[in-house]
């Protein structure tokens, strides 16, 4: 037994002492790396010939278009490079993208220091994007694997990944144009400290205006700083955009010098409360109705102001030239604003549409508010209603019988969510209509988000007398409605199975039907989601519209009616009269008192008449 033992161990060391000789080691080695290395060679072969066929097949199912994903230049353990991938133009899309090369590397030794540093370099990329006959943009549908509701994996080291986008030329060709709107297109986006902070820089250029940008941002919490430049931005470039029966624009170039400070939106630490948040301020595009007030209209704006982001710097609205539909004279613009962080500043705003000019000036601050001033100077009422097309042809007859030259200004004052309205309209000359002359017309009114208030009108014929108004009218409950218009929802019976109404469940994706003749009858095509909102019909709360006032009227008729040359014999004397009224809008109530003073019929004085008249 040992004998047998003795003679194994011998021949085991025989064998170490041969394997560890140098020709033998080295044998071994050489046919160890060239293993190795036809194995590498091997697996890298197979890789570029099936990874593109493999993620060509993935792609076009989430894309739902052919893509022609290209072949390998170079695959090694420190990265990869792709040649040209083509999306192709479809039947029913006739967008396209073509991307030159796609060149990705990575550092495999940083995972020693617990991190991958990988940059993404896509160069030489071509997007046609065309307008439908419909007028609709034809889009991606992606078709993605539904969300899994595992937690996110951590990993074990912080993958900093950065992707640069060289020489991307983009051609958008809206419906109708005989040429597209190019755009050139440089950009760096890279994602650090463990997926968590986003930094951006892109470089945009549009014929001869430039956009620059470039910031970070928390993508947990979406708090951002942001630095955006646009240098002479023509904004005739995107007239073939507009609807050109609406507008055309004529001219007018934009710059913009701003650093935009956002604060957090998201609450990482309480999901729920952020939405919350965001679901009360109508923040949050999916906040539903249950979320949202639908009564009051009025916001929380020290909690809404958390979220406003502070803007310094300016831009500026340059030659600004546009035609409307329906307007004789295009409109011109110009001016700067001034984003002081909390104020927002308005600098040389002007505006012009023929005889019509204004002037904006003022200041919003989020914390004392409103103050701005429209002025508008003296304009003759006919030139400027002559400007509306639909008006020309009548305000040429009445240009002989109507001469009034009015000026105006409008001052907005108070908080955010309390603002005042305060009017002041007068005439600068006296007005003349038809044969009479009138010294004086001023009227001025104050408007809150509760009354419209009348503070007083006044109408001085030049032959003497006047005409006196004020009045007051409630309307909180008619700018409620307005600003917050009803929205009708379709009751349903919930089927069994099917959770109440307000209740959150997954809606069923319908199965795809097969295209019939009907389809094609945009009539055919009704909402038949029992879930779906619509708007209502509006219909103001008239009865809610608390009005009271009062008319002063006191005439000399025989003076006010001299040009017209009555009789001789026939004296009318002087007309008082004083109105009341009050109610409400949909059921007003007026007493009417008037008395006719100094009338006489051939030079006999006739008893002063009088009367009344009660509207209820």
């Amino acid at each position: 037994m040992s004998s047998d033992r003795e003679q194994e161990q011998r021949m085991i060391t025989r064998l170490w002492a041969w394997l560890l000789r140098p020709k033998v080691l080295l044998t071994l080695g050489g046919v160890s790396l060239v293993a190795i290395g036809v194995g590498y060679v091997t697996l890298i072969e197979t890789a570029k010939r099936l990874v593109p066929l493999i993620a060509e097949r993935e792609i076009e199912k989430i894309l739902n278009r052919d893509i022609n994903v290209g072949e390998f230049e170079r695959l090694s353990l420190a990265g990869l490079r792709l040649s040209q991938t083509v999306i192709p133009i479809a039947a029913e899309n006739q967008n396209s993208l073509v991307v030159d090369q796609i060149d990705v590397r990575y550092q495999p030794l940083g995972l020693l220091f617990s991190r991958l540093p990988i940059q993404i370099e896509i160069s030489g990329t071509r997007i046609e994007i065309e307008q439908l006959e419909d007028g609709s943009w034809a889009t991606i549908n992606l078709d993605l694997p539904a969300p899994s509701d595992d937690k996110p994996i951590d990993l074990p080291f912080d993958p900093q990944v950065e992707v640069v986008l060289k020489e991307v030329n983009i051609a958008v060709l809206p419906l109708g144009a005989r040429d597209p709107l190019v755009i050139d297109l440089d950009a760096k986006a890279q994602v650090r400290d463990n997926i968590k902070t986003a930094a951006y820089e892109v470089d945009l250029r549009v014929e001869d205006g430039a956009i620059a940008l470039q910031g970070e941002t928390k993508l947990e919490t979406l708090e951002s700083q942001v630095a955006l430049a646009i240098q002479n931005l023509k904004l005739t470039d995107f007239n073939d955009f507009l609807p050109q029966d609406l507008i055309s624009l004529d001219g007018g170039t934009v710059s913009v010098n701003l650093q935009i400070d956002q604060p957090a939106i998201l609450d990482p630490n309480d999901e729920a409360r952020g939405n919350e948040a965001m679901n009360k301020h109508g923040i949050n595009e999916h906040a539903t109705s249950d979320t949202v007030s639908s009564t009051n209209p009025a916001l929380d704006f020290d909690r809404l102001a958390t979220y406003i982001p502070t803007i310094r710097g300016t831009l500026a609205l340059d030659a600004f030239q546009a035609k409307l539909a329906g307007i004789r004279e295009p409109i011109t613009a110009g001016g700067t604003l001034q984003f002081q962080g909390d104020r927002l500043r308005f600098d040389r705003m002007i505006a012009q549409a023929g005889a019509i000019g204004m002037k904006l000036a003022g200041s919003i601050d989020r914390r004392s508010g409103f103050d701005l001033r429209v002025t508008v100077p003296p304009v003759d009422v006919i030139e400027a209603i002559a400007l509306v097309d639909d008006l020309a042809s009548e305000t040429a007859a009445l240009a002989s019988q109507v001469d009034l030259d009015v000026t105006a200004e409008v001052n907005v004052t108070g908080a955010l969510d309390d603002p005042t309205l305060k009017l002041a309209a007068r005439n600068v000359t006296p007005w003349r209509l038809d044969q009479l002359k009138i010294n004086e017309v001023r009227t001025n009114l104050t408007v809150d988000r509760e009354t419209l208030t009348l503070n007083g009108f006044r109408l001085t014929p030049a032959a003497g007398g006047r005409i006196l108004a004020r009045g007051n009218a409630q309307i909180d409950q008619l700018i409620a409605t307005l600003i917050n218009p009803p929205v009708t929802q379709q009751a349903t019976t919930p089927m069994p199975g099917q959770p109440p109404s307000g209740l959150v469940a997954p809606e069923p994706q319908p199965e795809p039907q097969p295209e019939t003749q009907s389809d094609t009858n945009p009539d055919s095509k009704l909402d038949t989601n029992p879930n779906s909102q619509t708007p209502a019909p509006i219909n103001l709360p008239l009865d809610t519209v608390e009005i009271t006032g009062n008319l002063d009227l006191d005439l000399p008729l025989d003076a006010i009616a001299a040009p017209y040359e009555l009789p001789a014999e026939i004296a009318l004397g002087r007309l008082r009269s004083v109105a009341n009224v009050a109610g409400t809008l949909a059921e007003p109530t007026g007493l009417l008192n008037w008395e006719l003073l100094e009338l006489s019929v051939f030079g006999e004085a006739i008893a002063p008449r009088a009367g009344s008249a009660l509207r209820a």
